[in-house]
């Protein structure tokens, strides 16, 4: 079996690849051109989204994602044909949902204003100062890092509202666990004062939040 990597993985992870591989041919293509031309022979390919690579991997029986999210690959048409289409997902739960915290207290603290006002050479205070304990926040999507995102609530004292279409175990940090319906979503954003969206972009879910969704929220949110 020829498996093409297509991605800037390190000398040291190749080797590593190479040995999971239990024998079957490991070629490393370094440029788009070069992952066309060996594509076109290999069962496996390891890399991120290339339209010009997926096209030209006629023989693929396996596309593994380099990325959590496969979006590129499915939308607006799914383009990996036959081939069994796998991601990263929960690989960088850590630094996706330590990530999405960054954000959410950047907004909440007021950094981003502080910041833009240091570099205009303002230096007066004001700005947003919400405090994020007992405030409830809502979670759609438990995968890495909608599960990451719940956990570390936990230390802000926050209650967490989710849904999720597949996962029925509550996980910890979790204080109500919903299906993914339109009915629970709407709930879900009525009653929280935050909200991370931590769901794949897939037809399902493209468009699942809009002006509707937004104008049902608080008005602190």
């Amino acid at each position: 079996m020829r498996i093409i990597v297509h991605h800037a993985f390190t000398d040291a992870q190749i080797d590593e690849l190479r040995d999971l591989a239990n024998g079957h041919e490991v070629l490393v293509a370094t440029t788009t051109e070069e992952a066309v031309r060996l594509v076109a022979s290999a069962e496996v390919l390891v890399a991120r989204f290339t339209k010009e690579v997926i096209e030209a991997g006629r023989s693929l029986r396996w596309i593994q994602s380099t990325s959590s999210g496969v979006d590129r690959f499915l939308l607006p048409e799914p383009c990996h044909g036959d081939a069994v289409l796998t991601s990263m997902a929960g690989v960088k739960a850590d630094q996706g949902s330590e990530h999405a915290w960054a954000l959410l207290l950047s907004l909440t603290r007021g950094i981003h204003l502080s910041v833009q006002r240091q570099q205009a050479k303002q230096w007066q205070g004001g700005g947003p100062r919400v405090v994020l304990r007992g405030s409830t926040l809502g979670i759609v999507g438990l995968g890495g890092f909608g599960t990451g995102m719940a956990r570390k609530a936990t230390g802000f004292g926050m209650p967490v509202l989710a849904v999720d279409l597949l996962r029925t175990d509550r996980p910890t940090g979790v204080d109500e666990l919903q299906p993914a319906t339109t009915e629970n979503l709407h709930a879900l954003l009525r009653r929280s004062d935050a909200v991370m969206i931590a769901c794949p972009l897939t037809r399902l879910t493209q468009g699942m939040i809009g002006a509707a969704e937004l104008a049902s929220m608080k008005s602190s949110a």
